[in-house]
């Protein structure tokens, strides 16, 4: 390829990685500001049919089944403060979910792909 020549492969990987990054920034950052990680989820469905055959596409389905399973969680773990046992709930939803981000993102910076069938990892 000569110096003039544009390698618009390159270009639309790290495209896909950009917006990757704002995606999970955005389910990260939705420990602070609670209505982000909606953001982040409607990014991962808009995005997620545009990546199928790369490890992104993993990587969405990840995240938009950490979102379905941190607010069907939280809402059971609310119900359940009622009999205590949601006072320990809550704190374990957000552990998981703390840990389900960060072990994604640096997946995600070591170029691998993530389990999209367990509710762990």
């Amino acid at each position: 390829m000569s110096k003039n020549e544009v390698d618009f492969s390159n270009l639309f990987l790290e495209k896909d990685k950009n917006y990757m990054f704002i995606t999970y920034l955005t389910f990260a950052a939705g420990i602070f500001i609670p209505f982000l990680p909606i953001v982040g989820v409607i990014l991962a469905y808009l995005k997620r049919s545009e990546v199928i055959g790369t490890f992104y596409h993993d990587h969405l389905t990840y995240l938009i089944r950490t979102f379905w399973g941190a607010l069907i969680g939280g809402f059971i773990a609310t119900l359940l403060v009622i009999v205590v046992i949601g006072k320990l709930l809550l704190p374990l939803l957000w552990i998981w979910y703390l840990f389900r981000i960060i072990y994604g993102f640096i997946r995600l910076l070591d170029r691998q792909s993530v389990t999209t069938t367990g509710w762990l990892r």
